[in-house]
């Protein structure tokens, strides 16, 4: 199953089974550490300072979790519902794009597992925005986690416009929603 509850700490309270996620941001330079339990784990214990249900679109039981999922990683088009508040894309074996629910998008060059990269990357988007980062400090995040790097590229002009299906004219869910990993 790829649906996770993902917790996160702030890096001085570091669990024993998490990453640490670095990012130079506008600000400094913010770490977090991420601990990923079973979707049906118990809620976070004391210091968490984010908890989320984080998808990655692969198996036959994924479209159920992605309709709930705060966290969704799919590849460049999918075709599900759902609105979770970050969507990662995974366009390339080295590129992905983070989209926020309001509709902005950074680009990233990722050096190492494309998939667990781009996960980890949109939780810690998840965390820091629940914690009131603003999202156009997304832009400029360079994270380190689990031996790898996202780096990121060119800057998008402004919002993501939604996509219709094709089928029914309504707005596309893959292109209304966020992010998550595989």
């Amino acid at each position: 199953m790829s649906a996770r509850l993902v917790q996160a700490f702030a890096a001085d309270r570091t669990p024993p089974d998490g990453v640490r996620v670095t990012a130079q941001t506008y600000g400094g330079r913010v770490a977090l550490v991420l601990v990923e339990r079973p979707a049906t784990a118990s809620p976070a214990p004391a210091g968490a300072v984010d908890e989320h249900l984080a998808v990655t679109l692969g198996g036959p039981d994924d479209a159920g979790w992605a309709k709930i999922a705060d966290v969704l990683v799919t590849g460049p088009d999918p075709d599900v519902q759902g609105s979770p508040l970050v969507r990662a894309e995974v366009h390339a074996p080295d590129r992905c794009v983070i989209v926020v629910r309001d509709g902005f998008a950074a680009e990233f060059t990722v050096h190492g597992d494309v998939w667990t990269l781009t996960a980890w990357a949109a939780s810690f988007a998840h965390a820091r925005l629940l914690a009131g980062a603003d999202a156009e400090g997304l832009r400029l995040i360079v994270a380190g986690a689990h031996r790898g790097l996202l780096v990121p590229r060119a800057r998008h002009s402004g919002p993501r416009r939604a996509r219709t299906s094709a089928s029914s004219g309504e707005p596309s869910a893959a292109n209304n929603s966020a992010a998550s990993s595989r």
